[in-house]
């Protein structure tokens, strides 16, 4: 439930930001006279812009997630017992960097979907004999069915999962107590009709603490 309220209300945000997007690069599109007198060299010429806006939310998204995150590996700790006993007291600000990177990485690569998108319709429409409006709608549609409904949750829900599952994994390490109690890690996937091979095959292994790497190669998604 974390996670889905959580991928619900970034992917939101961030439909609204590349709508933005798109609307200011066909913008860019017409005032720089990019489809007349086309030249591939052309499209270097767009800037895609609100990615400081973009990452903001997604920062934000991910320092929510993080205290989340800790709260939730808390109280598996201790259901019943009080928190104070939990000694660390972990929150976004010791892991800042983290999470510039992981924001930083994550709005890269919707961007780079967002640019690759708008070049190739208007490769394309100019291609088919399409008119300068007709690219544009093609362009809309495109973002609206391939980018906003499809690649963004897909971004947003494995980037996110990997966030809460690290922030998980960093409590069980640092924090004193549970650092004491958590000697591994168990897999656990949801094995419904969309579960890969990868995952349905990893289900259920169980993996050392001591296993410093397993994280770095394996730590879910896994794909």
């Amino acid at each position: 439930k974390i996670l889905d309220k959580s991928d619900s209300g970034l992917t939101v945000e961030l439909r609204k930001i590349v709508n933005r997007q798109v609307a200011d690069l066909i913008e860019q599109v017409k005032t720089k006279n990019i489809i007349d007198g086309f030249h591939q060299s052309k499209i270097s010429a767009l800037k895609l812009k609100y990615q400081k806006e973009m990452n903001d939310a997604v920062r934000s998204h991910f320092r929510g997630l993080f205290r989340d995150a800790v709260d939730s590996a808390r109280r598996e700790i201790l259901p019943n017992g009080d928190l104070k006993f939990s000694a660390s007291d972990l929150t976004p600000d010791d892991y800042e960097e983290i999470l510039l990177a992981e924001s930083f990485k994550m709005v890269g690569d919707i961007s780079k979907k967002v640019m690759e998108k708008v070049g190739n319709e208007i490769f394309s429409g100019l291609k088919a004999g399409g008119g300068q409006s007709d690219i544009f709608r093609r362009i809309r549609e495109t973002i609206s069915d391939d980018i906003t409904d499809n690649v963004l949750q897909a971004i947003v829900r494995t980037k996110t999962t990997e966030f809460y599952n690290a922030a998980r994994k960093t409590y069980f390490d640092d924090d004193p107590l549970a650092s004491q109690i958590v000697v591994g890690y168990e897999w656990a996937a949801i094995l419904d009709d969309r579960v890969t091979r990868v995952c349905e095959f990893l289900d259920k292994m169980k993996f050392s603490k001591d296993d410093a790497g397993f994280m770095d190669r394996l730590g879910p998604p896994a794909h």
